[in-house]
């Protein structure tokens, strides 16, 4: 009978139990756990309760969350954190900077470990591409004028093998679209020469209007390329299959002998209300289809179609080999202008050395060395040299964005709290929530999104992009440098698509991949 009342004592203390628990903790304290990616072997702390203050109706918590790093706020709060998304609103304890730097070691390299068969497969495409690959066919290549044409041409001519490569892997894996351009022409119309004639340094638009010109002629469609509407007589658009201009190129010009068949490039989106109403030099076009508007990130507008840009890939090998210094997103003066601005490369400065290719004239803190605006060739070249490279909130939605995450550098990338709306005279509505939104979703290690006028953030996104540049040293760059959409690859199969009006086609439709989820 005893030993029976014991095990009846026991079986009510276990009962019990939990509900002591729960009223004891409800007494101390409330505990925010911040919601972010797990990590091995990290559990959460018990909250230690320091003395009340006199202002205070509960006590001041300190919480080491179940995270690598937390900004705590700047003053403490005194009330319980209303929602598990209240980070900024709980003091924190974070763990040893030697045991963050660990668990962000170990965290990418499971990453790298998870994604290895999709590396095996690239490679093997690639290797079967080198293998099947010819002399590039460059009779099939536009024409150009060697002054106005110069940047298109020096790109294209950088890449033609991989441009044939990459056509012929795309006709091999759709044999059914292999004859599909005979017969076809594609005009053209190139109105952004008239801004960057003469202009050196890689511009969005030209890059975008390049890769274009590479891929369709590539796919084998005859490319004719003029800089503006007037070059070609009304008569003579009859002959050809699709049209694609810019805004800038149809301007003076009655677009109703070419709008059935017109694709336009717009870099930032054009909206419902964008399209009817003309507003300066840009949209009132009446397109019937807003899918015919070619952005250069997806998502600019939820009706148009996302075209985008080729960005070169990185080299492991190179990565490895990258240098712990920084270079400035930007070549316009107006940019470093910017409020803060000044503030924040001074910052940066202290912890690492720090370039820049702007035009002369340009106002830097003292430490930043300025080697004026670049060929692209050159610029590409000292960005693949580079650990991190320095968004300061302008240019928006830059293609360098993509080049620098490619190569393996860090992009910092600011955020803009409350989101910014675009300028008059774009035909668009959509918020900007920082420099570049797409690869803002990509996530450290690659992207570091950083509010510039803290110094806080500032300090955190440069500690983990040293830890990043140590570990890609060891171990090469992270899965997140292949944005498998800047590729050549995806480039070309979207190209194809667009112009076929293949809308539900898989390659018009990327996922941004959170890769610190």
């Amino acid at each position: 009978m005893a030993r029976l009342l014991r095990y009846i004592a026991i079986l009510v203390l276990f009962l019990l139990f939990p509900v002591i628990n729960i009223v004891v903790w409800h007494h101390t304290s409330s505990v925010c756990v911040t919601p972010v990616f797990p990590l091995p072997n990290i559990t959460t702390i018990s909250p230690r309760v320091e003395a009340e203050r006199p202002d205070c109706e509960q006590p001041k918590v300190n919480v080491v969350c179940n995270a690598t790093a937390v900004i705590p706020c700047p003053e403490p709060r005194c009330e319980p954190c209303p929602s598990p998304d209240c980070a900024a609103d709980c003091i924190t304890e974070t763990p040893a900077a030697s045991d963050v730097r660990s668990l962000r070691f170990e965290r990418w390299k499971q990453d790298i470990h998870s994604h290895t068969q999709r590396q095996v497969l690239e490679r093997a495409r690639s290797q079967s591409m080198t293998q099947a690959a010819t002399k590039p066919r460059t009779s099939c290549l536009p024409k150009l004028n060697n002054h106005t044409f110069r940047f298109d041409i020096e790109r294209r001519n950088r890449h033609l093998k991989e441009w044939a490569q990459e056509a012929e892997a795309f006709y091999r894996e759709r044999p059914q679209f292999l004859h599909s351009c005979e017969g076809k022409t594609v005009l053209c119309i190139m109105g952004v020469l008239h801004i960057y004639d003469g202009f050196k340094g890689p511009m969005g638009d030209l890059v975008q209007w390049s890769d274009l010109i590479s891929a369709l002629s590539f796919l084998g469609y005859s490319v004719t390329v003029v800089n503006s509407s007037k070059a070609v007589k009304p008569a003579d658009m009859s002959k050809y299959w699709r049209v694609v201009s810019d805004y800038l190129g149809m301007l003076g010009t009655n677009i109703d002998a070419f709008r059935d068949k017109l694709f336009v490039i717009d870099t930032f989106g054009t909206s419902i209300q964008g399209n009817i109403v003309e507003s300066q030099l840009y949209g009132g076009r009446n397109l019937t289809d807003l899918r015919r508007i070619l952005t250069l990130v997806p998502d600019a507008h939820p009706l148009n179609t996302f075209l985008g840009t080729v960005s070169p890939p990185s080299d492991a090998t190179r990565a490895m080999t990258m240098e712990w210094k920084a270079l400035i997103w930007g070549k316009l003066a107006a940019y470093f202008r910017l409020p803060g601005v000044q503030d924040y490369l001074s910052q940066i400065t202290q912890k690492l050395p720090v370039f820049a290719s702007a035009e002369s004239g340009t106002d830097f803190p003292p430490q930043v060395g300025n080697k004026g605006v670049m060929r692209q060739k050159d610029y590409i070249e000292l960005l693949s040299q580079t650990a991190v490279f320095v968004g300061v909130g302008q240019p928006y939605i830059g293609t360098a964005a993509f080049d620098a995450v490619r190569q393996g550098s860090v992009l910092l990338n600011p955020m803009f709290d409350p989101p910014l709306n675009f300028w008059p005279g774009k035909p668009t509505d959509w918020p900007l929530t920082s420099q570049h939104p797409w690869v803002e979703r990509i996530g450290a290690p690659c992207v570091q999104n950083v509010r510039i006028n803290d110094r806080k953030s500032v300090a955190m996104a440069l500690e983990e992009a040293r830890d990043y540049h140590d570990f890609v040293k060891v171990h090469g760059p992270h899965p997140c440098a292949l944005v498998p959409e800047a590729s050549m690859g995806a480039f070309v199969c979207r190209a194809f698509a667009a112009f076929n009006e293949l809308w539900d086609w898989q390659c018009l439709h990327p996922v941004a991949r959170h890769w610190n989820l």
